[in-house]
């Protein structure tokens, strides 16, 4: 399906752009290691514009944080003003540990993947039981 004109805009725009965002948890880890190894050195002429990026995506990682904290308060009928300090310090702190734990994470899954060293195993499916111990499916 990939680049096939036969499935129109999935096929020519989307699955492209997601076959190339598999990679992401690779270039995402090569780049914290950069940032972490241009940061040793003292190289701050790479580090002044990658800041400047950093910042950039923290500062609409709060905005969109902020925003859905406001639907979500308003969809539940709350109308108390948001936090704003536990917003920022979550959008601060999120591209250097969740992301860095996720993208290690999705890594490990692709090693795991492409030596065939992982398996799933087998999974029994089994219904749920209700109060009276009659069994649903």
């Amino acid at each position: 399906m990939v680049g096939d004109r036969r499935y129109g805009w999935l096929g020519v725009a989307m699955l492209p752009v997601k076959a190339i965002d598999t990679l992401q948890p690779l270039y995402g880890l090569a780049a914290f290691g950069l940032l972490l190894v241009y940061l040793v050195r003292g190289n701050f002429g790479v580090l002044a514009p990658v800041a400047g990026v950093i910042g950039a995506k923290i500062a609409l990682d709060l905005l969109f944080h902020l925003w859905s904290v406001y639907l979500y308060r308003r969809w539940i009928g709350q109308r108390s003003e948001a936090n704003m300090l536990q917003a920022f310090l979550a959008a601060l702190v999120e591209p250097f540990t969740f992301q860095i734990l996720r993208h290690t994470g999705a890594a490990w899954g692709w090693w795991t993947f492409l030596t065939g060293r992982g398996t799933w195993g087998r999974q029994t499916r089994v219904g749920l039981v209700d109060a009276d111990g009659v069994r649903r499916s």
